[in-house]
């Protein structure tokens, strides 16, 4: 059994239609969003509503799937007490690591470019694809999906129950601190995100929408620092997980039954 053979092996089963449909209702329900934007509010134009919509949705499918797929890498096989026939396999610990986390950030990946696929169509109609802030925006969806997910799988290597920890960063910590002063968005995965899809601010940002996609704040994040630094971050914490899931035991928990 190879790397390969874990990963597709994963990918088949983090893709099942009965997994992806909620997702595709939640992207649907953020297209109509968008679609509605601009009638719901006059002074909202096109770059207003995709900026928003964007940032303040689309990124934060990306999260949220992160969250929840790469909690199937380890800490879901532990609860379920699968662990032990996965960890059976004639395969290296850290290669089974990372071809299943891998394939869960592939997945992560897929559903929020198909997000920013449908914000932009709705937004724009027949130009979807002029907008060049949404090109921009796949290269940090892209780098975002490795990165969140792998902070994500070394939180669920460290810590029992870890969904709880990982929603509150993605929807607490990432929504809160780039809209702080200062220099809080470096120590922002989100922050960094935008310096790649390089944003421009708004002047008609207020509301949810606005705060949820980081305009509230400035970003002062150079753009060559955000790549150093989401490339640093995921190489660390892949590394460190490997070490993690290469040294210690990962047993069934007896407690959820």
């Amino acid at each position: 059994m190879s790397a390969v053979f874990v990963f597709q092996h994963t990918l088949q089963e983090l893709a099942r239609p009965r997994r992806l449909i909620v997702w595709l209702a939640i992207i649907a329900g953020i297209g109509l969003l968008a679609a509605n934007l601009t009638t719901m509010a006059r002074q909202v134009t096109s770059l207003d509503a995709y900026i928003q919509v964007s940032g303040g949705m689309v990124f934060k499918v990306l999260a949220l799937s992160s969250a929840i797929l790469t909690a199937a890498v380890v800490a879901q096989e532990v609860e379920q007490k699968t662990i032990v026939y996965m960890l059976t396999r004639p395969i290296p610990r850290p290669a089974m690591l990372l071809a299943r986390f891998f394939a869960s950030a592939v997945v992560a990946l897929a559903l929020a470019l198909v997000a920013a696929v449908v914000v932009t169509c709705a937004v724009y109609g027949s130009q979807a694809f002029s907008n060049e802030i949404f090109f921009r925006d796949l290269r940090a969806l892209a780098i975002g999906a490795f990165a969140y997910g792998a902070v994500f799988l070394v939180v669920t290597l460290l810590i029992n129950r870890s969904m709880p920890v990982c929603l509150l960063f993605a929807f607490g910590w990432e929504s809160i601190a780039p809209n702080l002063p200062g220099d809080t968005q470096y120590v922002t995965i989100f922050g960094h995100l935008m310096a790649l899809a390089q944003h421009p601010q708004l002047d008609n940002s207020a509301g949810p929408l606005g705060a949820l996609a980081g305009q509230m704040g400035t970003n002062v994040i150079p753009e060559n620092v955000a790549w150093a630094s989401m490339f640093g971050l995921i190489a660390v914490c892949l590394t460190f997980a490997c070490i993690l899931f290469g040294s210690f035991e990962y047993v069934p928990r007896e407690d959820t039954d």
